[in-house]
């Protein structure tokens, strides 16, 4: 069964969660997959 979605969370801001994000998505992307990113939270 194949993952339909991924969380990124870290106990703080400024961690980094956007910067591994983009790379996440852009190394799923080149492997031919059709990803979506979305940002939630407090800080939005």
């Amino acid at each position: 069964m194949a993952a339909r979605a991924i969380i990124i969370g870290a106990p703080r801001s400024g961690s980094g969660k956007t910067s591994v994000t983009i790379g996440l998505l852009r190394a799923l992307a080149r492997r031919g997959l059709k990803v979506r990113g979305a940002k939630s939270g407090p800080d939005y």
